[in-house]
């Protein structure tokens, strides 16, 4: 039956006009010019004398075009709903509302009032309900007509078209034209650009339904693409690489989270104090503290502070060290025990090599390398406050640090990178980051990875991380090092994470590049980070990588490959370009010959006078014994047998041979 109200809540209104006697209500229909091709507008009103109506005019959207034809049973529902007072909304409100909350009294006083009278209240109830659901409704189909209208002005003054016609329909002069066709874009305020970034985005999610004549979607990835790079200050080459990247939607999520400060990240250092201890130091001194998630059980956030984080006993003391946390993931995957032999290639300022040393408690061996002897001050500095004793500090360059050291179990490169993923600490490189600083750091990086690998004892773990989101600087330098090491990638063991990319708009990297994990600002609050797990098979070059096979089966055919893109040029292929510069068409009719200079050219200049000598006496030798085999004696076999040796005849003829060896080593000088 519904809730128990009193009979006075609910009074029956009455519509009086100036003479005091009573007059219905009627609904009038006013059809609007707006919307003649596509429904029209209801305007429900009271009569001009009853002023003293609440509910005043009301605009519908209906797609009938006169009240005539509505159905009977709506028309009276109409009627009766524009006969209430305003006292009656407010004992519609009272019977949605507890009885208690208004001080009605105990439920037995309203048992008396259990009737018909109810039973009309009830119904009264639903049809309220009723109305406003409808009023809702077409409200809300009036609304996305309007949206769609704004939408296209927008659109057409962003892009700078016109139809030639005003608002009013009449004709503009062509001056007015020109001026808003010349007017910069930079003109737009901001504020306008950011209600059309919002549009833009509501379009391109569903485009086929709200798209404005026949606009492309490239169009209005255009104008989404001015507006972002104006509003948050991107170069033109970066916001072009993120729309790469990221679909429409989860771009702006980017951008806004990158405007936005993330709370300040601490690692305890368990060599001196537990995280349970330390919060509560902090809380003490005035700071809000938590825990940064049960997937790290040495790291707080710090949300506000009284005092400077940096500057409190515990900080000078090591008992923590400010580092995000997004640098805790690649010092985890390593998966570091005790007394293992680790290199940090790349350690400086010591965040993650102080954090290695505290996993492996001081034991073992970990070789810190950095090869800037500047930064490697900060690092020293953070050992000694944090007391890492197992730690040796090497100042080398990373490429081709294998011929330093070898066989380590783990190997941790956190190479360097454009630093895409830590916008909201650094913003310049909103606008200092260009396509040449990415070219140069996948170049290092591919030359780095490979050093590292050959660093790793067979069966030990590499891990690679930056601090960038591009693909160019993540998947395709770790597929790089998969055509030319022997390697395989395994899981990360992290909880969480986004996995690699196979596939970026013409490149496909190996099946297993999808194990690694990315991690992105908006999705894990933290900053952009890429890792990736590598686990070691052998020593030496993959010989059985596609693009060996490739390779030799275009040395079999005679073909010139092309090169893939950072991949060096092979040096059998180098020398053999040399020799077709020297050779020339020589090459194709005569290639002994040119096979003799080229080993002739392999002979040094200064032995050259001892190599022709040496020839010249075995070419002797050489006729010598063919004269042997002809039966013909030579001129050593003829020995005097019957003459007698002296010792001064002994050494006469040393002499005399001595002398013609002269003359001809001068021969062959002349």
């Amino acid at each position: 039956m519904g809730k128990k109200v009193r009979k006075s809540t609910i009074p029956k209104a009455k519509v009086i006009d100036m003479s005091g006697e009573e007059k219905k209500v009627k609904a009038k229909a006013a059809v609007s010019e707006k919307g003649k091709g596509k429904g029209t507008y209801l305007a429900m009103k009271a009569d001009s004398d009853s002023e003293d109506s609440d509910l005043g005019a009301a605009l519908a959207f209906d797609k009938e075009p006169e009240m005539g034809e509505m159905d009977s049973e709506e028309n009276s529902e109409l009627e009766e709903m524009m006969e209430l007072d305003s006292d009656m909304e407010e004992g519609a409100e009272e019977i949605e509302d507890d009885d208690d909350s208004f001080g009605l009294g105990d439920d037995d006083e309203f048992d008396e009032d259990e009737g018909p009278d109810s039973d009309e209240s009830v119904d009264f109830e639903q049809k309220v309900n009723r109305a406003k659901a409808q009023l809702e409704a077409q409200q809300a189909e009036a609304a996305k007509e309007t949206m769609l209208t704004r939408k296209a002005k927008v659109f057409s003054r962003s892009t700078g078209e016109n139809d030639g016609l005003s608002d009013d329909g009449e004709e503009e002069e062509p001056e007015e034209e020109d001026e808003e066709e010349d007017a910069p874009a930079e003109q737009i305020p901001l504020e306008q650009r950011k209600e059309r970034v919002e549009e833009v985005l509501k379009v391109l999610d569903n485009i086929e339904a709200q798209r404005e004549g026949d606009h492309s979607r490239q169009e209005y990835l255009g104008i989404l693409k001015d507006d972002l790079k104006e509003v948050y200050d991107y170069s033109e080459w970066l916001m072009g690489k993120l729309m790469e990247l990221f679909p429409p939607r989860e771009l702006f999520e980017f951008l806004e989270t990158n405007e936005k400060q993330r709370p300040l990240t601490i690692r305890v250092n368990t060599i001196k104090q537990s995280r349970r201890d330390l919060a509560q130091a902090l809380t003490r001194k005035g700071m809000s503290v938590e825990p940064t998630g049960p997937w790290c059980k040495v790291g707080l956030q710090i949300f506000e502070s009284d005092v400077a984080v940096g500057s409190t006993a515990e900080y000078l003391a090591g008992h923590y060290l400010v580092q995000s946390a997004s640098s805790f993931l690649p010092v985890l995957a390593m998966e570091v025990t005790e007394g293992m032999r680790v290199l940090d290639m790349a350690a400086a300022p010591g965040g993650k090599t102080t954090h290695i040393a505290q996993l492996m408690k001081n034991t073992g061996t970990l070789m810190a390398n950095d090869v800037s002897a500047e930064r490697l001050i900060a690092l020293r500095g953070n050992m000694l406050r944090m007391g890492n004793t197992n730690t040796v500090i090497t100042n080398y360059n990373g490429v081709g640090y294998d011929r330093v050291m070898k066989n380590f179990d783990r190997v941790l490169l956190d190479a360097p990178c454009t630093g895409l993923g830590v916008i909201s600490r650094d913003p310049r490189i909103k606008a200092s980051k260009t396509e040449r600083d990415v070219t140069l750091c996948a170049m290092l990086q591919k030359k780095l990875i490979l050093s590292a690998i050959d660093c790793c004892k067979v069966g030990g773990t590499v891990v690679y991380s930056t601090c960038s989101i591009l693909v160019e600087e993540n998947e395709a330098t770790v597929d790089y090092a998969l055509k030319h090491r022997n390697i395989r990638i395994v899981e990360t063991g992290l909880p969480f994470g986004r996995p690699g990319m196979t596939k970026f708009r013409k490149s496909r990297f190996h099946h297993s590049v999808g194990l690694s994990r990315r991690y992105y600002p908006h999705a894990f609050n933290m900053d952009g980070f890429y890792v990736c797990k590598i686990e070691k098979l052998a020593h030496g070059e993959n010989t059985s990588s596609l693009w060996h096979k490739e390779k030799k089966e275009d040395t079999k055919k005679g073909k010139k490959r092309g090169q893939p893109e950072g991949m060096p040029e092979p040096p059998l292929k180098v020398q053999k370009r040399k020799a077709d510069a020297i050779a020339g068409a020589e090459l194709t009719e005569k290639p002994k010959e040119v096979s003799k200079m080229m080993t002739i050219k392999k002979v040094p200049v200064v032995k050259g006078v001892k190599k022709e000598r040496r020839s010249r006496w075995k070419r002797k030798n050489q006729k010598d014994k063919e004269k042997q085999l002809n039966g013909k004696k030579s001129k050593k076999d003829k020995v005097p047998a019957e003459k007698p040796v002296k010792k001064d005849a002994e050494k006469k003829p040393s002499v005399k041979k001595a002398a013609p060896k002269k003359k001809s080593i001068q021969k062959t000088k002349k």
